[in-house]
């Protein structure tokens, strides 16, 4: 995913959601960085949550999301659904259900965070 196609689902999903009562939080993925990004989200009045270059993830939804897609085989499920946005709503029922099915098969202990580093603290 670019920069472009970051700011499409920003301007299609979070804009008509967005009141600015939070703060929104990305992480320094080339794409969230990008000065187009950065722009457009000074422009909507986004507020964003500051993130230290080379930090570790501590979004744990990050983890889960490859774990998933690892278990479903399809690495490329986000370009697929921007490229045919038909698709999110002719989803079939099955595929539904396989995502469903795969999400209650990962277990708890697959994403929880391991401290290696004893000066980290969470």
């Amino acid at each position: 995913m670019n920069a472009d196609k970051y700011i499409f689902i920003l301007k299609n999903y979070l804009l008509p959601i967005y009141n600015g009562n939070y703060i929104f939080q990305h992480d320094n993925d080339p794409k969230h960085t990008a000065l187009k990004t950065s722009l457009f989200l000074i422009d909507n009045n986004i507020k964003v949550l500051l993130w230290a270059p080379n930090s570790p993830d501590l979004n744990p939804i990050e983890n889960i999301w490859k774990l998933l897609k690892d278990k479903l085989g399809k690495e490329n499920i986000t370009d697929y659904l921007l490229e045919n946005p038909e698709t999110y709503r002719e989803i079939e029922k099955n595929v539904v259900e396989t995502i469903l099915e795969t999400w209650a098969e990962i277990e708890h202990q697959d994403f929880q965070i391991e401290n290696e580093d004893e000066d980290l603290i969470f």
